[in-house]
């Protein structure tokens, strides 16, 4: 998952996500992946730490939300960054 699931999946923005990431407080685990800058964790990673992550919010803010667990074990997540916007002609001729 991205930012934008690990935000959704605490109740927090992703620039949140982006954020506690970069305090390097803890807070958020080592993401599992880092493709072309952007910072990638696998659920079960993020699940583990989830307690921790808590913990160290500020006035508790960061709140587990367990339906959005559930969508994501299923493959049933629909929300922020579950899918890819295709490009407009637009989008191609600024190129």
């Amino acid at each position: 998952m991205g930012a934008q699931e690990y935000g959704e999946l605490f109740g927090v923005t992703q620039i949140a996500v982006g954020q506690a990431a970069l305090r390097h407080n803890g807070m958020l685990p080592a993401p599992d992946y880092v493709l072309s800058g952007s910072k990638w964790w696998l659920l079960d990673t993020v699940l583990d730490a989830a307690e921790t992550t808590m913990q160290k919010s500020r006035k508790g803010t960061w709140q587990l939300r367990d339906e959005v667990v559930e969508a994501l074990r299923e493959g049933q997540y629909e929300g922020p960054g579950s899918f890819i916007a295709r490009r407009g002609s637009a989008a191609q001729r600024a190129v």
